[in-house]
């Protein structure tokens, strides 16, 4: 997934890409609703 930094492990997100994965989870929810 693009955005991810491959030298960081996937357990330790930036608060900025938690943020950004957060607000991509939610759009697709609404869209499906």
């Amino acid at each position: 997934m693009s955005g991810v930094s491959e030298s960081q492990p996937n357990s330790s997100y930036t608060s900025h890409e938690k943020r950004f994965l957060f607000g991509a989870l939610t759009q697709e929810v609404m869209n499906i609703s």
